[in-house]
């Protein structure tokens, strides 16, 4: 049976989305420095001759940080998982997933909490891991199981390929 599809003809997006956890010490340390690019942006215009380009390059700056802020989001489609966090996107092939593990690990990744899921994969002969701190975890858990055939689950947000799971 064919995929549904909307009145132009273009198959509709399956992908369930799950918004990235926010932790309170995170947001406010990125809402603290759009304040403060905001303010040093809005003090250089307003000296009226100030450098403008240090105003730009502030402006862009609290943008950019907005951006990372409220558009960290993860996508599960039935062959990969998309994070996304401002302009950055990682994708993941489903297929390619051996394992999901809760962590507190804080390392750089597309993730706005330390309430995360390390998930490990293959990409060719090395295995990579990518950070995500989804709000629901459960549902996230849940879905990334019904889509990933090899995985099972093996504790409370935990899944592992299915052979090392028994």
């Amino acid at each position: 049976m064919p995929a549904a599809t909307t009145p132009l003809g273009e198959v509709p997006d399956s992908r369930v989305r799950f918004a990235s956890k926010r932790d309170l010490w995170i947001n406010l340390l990125l809402h603290a420095g759009v304040a403060a690019l905001a303010v040093t942006c809005v003090y250089r215009i307003g000296m009226g001759g100030g450098d403008t380009g240090i105003a730009i390059f502030c402006g862009i700056m609290a943008l950019f940080n907005l951006w990372l802020l409220y558009g960290t989001e993860y996508f599960l489609d039935g062959r990969e998982l998309v994070a996304r966090s401002g302009p950055f996107a990682w994708t993941v092939e489903l297929a390619s997933i051996e394992s999901v593990r809760p962590t507190r690990n804080p390392l750089s990744s597309p993730a706005l909490s330390l309430e995360r899921l390390r998930i490990e994969y293959r990409q060719g002969n090395r295995v990579c891991r990518i950070l995500i701190s989804p709000q629901d975890q459960d549902g996230f858990i849940n879905a990334l199981d019904a889509a990933a055939p090899q995985l099972a689950k093996t504790g409370t947000h935990e899944l592992s390929l299915r052979s090392a799971a028994v």
